[in-house]
């Protein structure tokens, strides 16, 4: 992922953070990013997104309860969700159950971040997890879904889910 990206990423989510005050950290302190692509309509995503707040709760959990016995070898991560809704009313009731950050619903369109970054990561099916590296940008997996077990410490339940096709 290029710098250029990463920062209108960071502008969107410090838009978005400022607004809902969440965090006030940057994006670039965290070893890891989750693209979260998911839609309201799609079926296997609201059956994902419940297990992936779950373990994105449980790692918060375990972070903090351990930060100081592990100093930093905790892997801190971050979740950013990329909503493929068209209907404003839609993502915000969707949106509701997800404890991590969101690309607002407002510059998905305006600024093409959807488009782009469905593009840039080929995204043809939701939900979709890509995990990139926090440090460089880089692609660590584009099967985050399936993976997310990997990279979320603390106690959660695992599940499988099957996607929707985008055309």
């Amino acid at each position: 992922m290029c710098v250029a990206m990463l920062c209108t990423i960071r502008i969107c989510m410090h838009m978005y953070v400022y607004y809902y005050m969440c965090t006030k950290l940057s994006l670039y302190l965290y070893q890891y990013h989750r693209l979260y692509f998911s839609a309201h309509w799609c079926p296997p995503c609201r059956k994902f997104t419940p297990q992936l707040a779950e373990a994105y709760s449980a790692h918060k959990a375990y972070v903090l309860a351990n930060s100081l016995a592990e100093s930093n070898t905790i892997g801190e991560i971050e979740v950013i969700f990329i909503s493929l809704d068209s209907v404003k009313s839609e993502f915000d009731s969707y949106r509701n159950n997800m404890p991590w950050l969101t690309v607002p619903f407002e510059n998905l369109h305006k600024l093409q971040v959807k488009d782009t970054l469905s593009q840039k990561f080929s995204v043809r099916g939701i939900p979709a997890l890509i995990v990139l590296d926090g440090s460089s940008g880089k692609v660590v997996t584009k099967n985050g879904r399936g993976e997310y077990g990997k990279y979320f410490k603390g106690e959660y339940t695992t599940g499988s889910t099957s996607g929707c096709i985008l055309s």
